[in-house]
């Protein structure tokens, strides 16, 4: 392999491996951008305080102890607030 060939392959790996490849469910403070108060506001959580709460709590435990990605943690809060 020529040497060029290896800095074009080198190159391109660091840059894979600085910007990502796939969304792996946010940033390593584990919420990625989420906010579950926004997200809880569905169905019978938008008028019943106690569940949204309950969502809420739900979608930041997943989230903090790693169950799952966030979408899966997002998935399983919000079923709370579903009919």
């Amino acid at each position: 392999m020529k040497l060029h060939k290896f800095y074009l392959i080198a190159l391109l790996a660091g840059t894979l491996a600085a910007i990502g490849c796939g969304d792996d469910g946010g940033s390593s403070n584990g919420g990625g951008g989420v906010d579950p108060n926004e997200l809880c506001n569905v169905e019978l959580c938008i008028e019943n305080a106690t569940l949204k709460q309950v969502c809420i709590d739900e979608i930041n435990d997943c989230i903090a102890t790693e169950r799952g990605t966030t979408e899966q943690c997002v998935a399983f809060g919000t079923e709370t607030c579903t009919a």
